[in-house]
């Protein structure tokens, strides 16, 4: 779990002043411990505190001077893929949550749409499925070294019409 032992280190990245205190009072009240809370208003300044700093969980809002749109989400996966990112957006559209949820966001929030206790959860639930996603991507890692360095010859077939789909070296 990417908890240090004082708690999670949560990066807001939302250029509105409004939305940024209402996110940190709702996370304030709920049941997390948390070590500190960062702001940063652009995903550039994002990207540089991210250098500098580790953090258990991101809150992204798409929308910010310097990016728009899922590209901001991209923009920030590309380089830390390793951290949950929850989307927190203004935009009520179904169609955008659903494309984010697919590209390896952990949740899509609507701004002033959940409780204390839901945010709370998605913290928690995000951060769990974020470290389940690198548990599976690490023994998926470790599978395919074995199977390709493998001195012994492996093949992998269709049981249906015996079709070889795969060999190592």
């Amino acid at each position: 779990m990417n908890q240090s032992k004082s708690g999670y280190s949560i990066l807001i990245i939302e250029d509105n002043p409004g939305d940024q205190l209402l996110l940190q009072e709702n996370l304030k009240s709920t049941n997390l411990l948390m070590d500190h809370i960062t702001m940063a208003n652009t995903i550039t300044e994002a990207m540089c505190l991210l250098e500098e700093h580790s953090f258990s969980i991101i809150f992204l809002d798409l929308f910010l001077p310097d990016s728009s749109g899922l590209e901001t989400f991209t923009q920030l996966v590309e380089r830390y893929s390793k951290i949950p990112v929850i989307i927190c957006s203004g935009l009520s559209d179904t169609q955008v949550a659903i494309k984010a949820i697919s590209m390896g966001a952990q949740d899509f929030l609507i701004k002033g749409d959940f409780t204390f206790t839901l945010l709370g959860k998605t913290v928690r639930y995000s951060i769990e499925r974020k470290d389940a996603e690198q548990l599976i991507k690490t023994s998926e890692e470790s599978y395919r070294y074995l199977f390709d360095n493998n001195p012994a010859t492996i093949f992998i077939w269709d049981l249906n019409d015996f079709r070889i789909l795969e060999v190592n070296e």
